[in-house]
């Protein structure tokens, strides 16, 4: 049997968020294996598929216009985009995102990603009531559920009541042929100043925790040489508490907060780390400990919600909550050779198991059995 997949794009955009790269990456990785495929974006010419698979949406749906982006992509969805569907002779729907079509006969898998707007919502005021209220309606819809790790399949499990046999989980990939070790420690010592430092990379959301990351530092500078770079934007919502931490704590100038790195300097930037943390109280998946595994960084990770199951034995686990536990792991790798040697050694073991080929034939075996359903 024949399929033909579509792909709904629309969330990818010039300046991609995770969620965009994700969609980027499976779309790229399942045309690889499917030759059978349409697919649905406001800037085809970055996901460089053949002219004939390509359809155009309009510009006003994408994410970066911001909240009404959104709201125009979802009305684009629920209007538009079945009956091009129908048109297109297309099988089966696959969106990278919750954003499917409530009504229309084409069946559809979609991924969920995370249920942060609902764990957090002081944080994430605009998308709770998507979440509360057309999220439900989409899982109703959807013939199958993509998780992007168990932790978030019980999320969805637990909040929405999804059964069992509608759930699969699909780990994320990564660029491997980007994240690998790098050595260009000169380099960032030239462009940014940086020599023997602790990594952190992501944004600066209280729910990433990059104050207890602060706080344990502070208590380790006087015994260790690193400074702590901090790879993220600097929102005006949260990066002045953050300086201000360092402030309180008198090590300003052992912390520096980059705004904005490359895509091809970060490679360089996880390998030459002496040590990548990442203490976040809760993430769907968790991509960038495992692309600093990738690099030959050693990790340190919460216990809590996916992290264990991207990290697995290859790093340490720690309470996010707890400083001093924080501090005191901090310390041990930055310490203990032998350690750091085994972690560092377990790690890029660790992620090959992961991969944006293996994810999408995952993907693709789910979509034929939908579509045939």
């Amino acid at each position: 049997m024949i399929v033909r997949v579509g792909i709904n794009a629309a969330i990818v955009d010039s300046s991609p968020t995770g969620l965009g790269v994700y969609a980027m990456s499976m779309a790229r990785a399942l045309a690889r294996r499917h030759d059978d495929i349409v697919v649905y974006a406001s800037q085809p010419e970055l996901l460089e598929f053949p002219a004939d698979k390509l359809r155009l949406v309009p510009d006003a749906t994408r994410p970066n216009r911001g909240f009404g982006g959104h709201l125009r992509r979802f009305s684009w969805t629920q209007t538009v985009l079945p009956w091009q569907l129908i048109r297109d002779g297309v099988d089966i729907l696959y969106s990278p995102v919750p954003e499917i079509p409530l009504l229309g006969p084409t069946p559809a898998v979609m991924t969920v990603h995370d249920i942060i707007p609902l764990k957090f919502p002081q944080y994430h005021s605009r998308q709770v009531n998507y979440f509360r209220y057309l999220v439900p309606w989409e899982l109703r819809r959807a013939i199958k559920v993509i998780a992007i790790s168990n932790n978030t399949a019980h999320d969805v499990r637990s909040t929405y009541g999804v059964r069992d046999s509608k759930l699969v989980t699909i780990y994320n990939g990564f660029d491997a042929d980007h994240f690998r070790p790098s050595g260009n420690a000169a380099y960032l010592r030239e462009k940014y100043g940086v020599n023997q430092f602790i990594l952190y990379v992501g944004n600066l959301s209280p729910h990433k925790n990059v104050s207890n990351l602060i706080k344990a530092f502070a208590l380790i500078s006087s015994v260790v040489p690193h400074k702590l770079v901090v790879i993220g934007n600097r929102d005006p919502r949260y990066y002045p508490t953050l300086a201000e931490e360092a402030k309180t704590n008198g090590i300003s100038e052992r912390i520096q907060f980059l705004d904005y790195v490359p895509y091809e300097e970060l490679p360089g930037f996880y390998s030459q780390a002496s040590l990548f943390v990442f203490p976040s109280l809760y993430e769907g998946f968790g991509l960038p400990p495992l692309e600093a595994m990738a690099c030959g960084a050693p990790v340190i990770v919460s216990n809590t919600s996916s992290l264990p199951e991207v990290v697995g034995e290859a790093g340490l686990l720690v309470d996010p909550t707890r400083v001093d536990d924080l501090a005191a792991a901090m310390k041990t790798v930055l310490q203990v050779d032998q350690l750091r040697a085994s972690m560092i050694e377990k790690g890029l073991e660790q992620s090959r198991r992961f991969s944006w080929d293996r994810a999408a034939a995952e993907l693709l075996t789910v979509l034929k059995g939908a579509a045939s359903q």
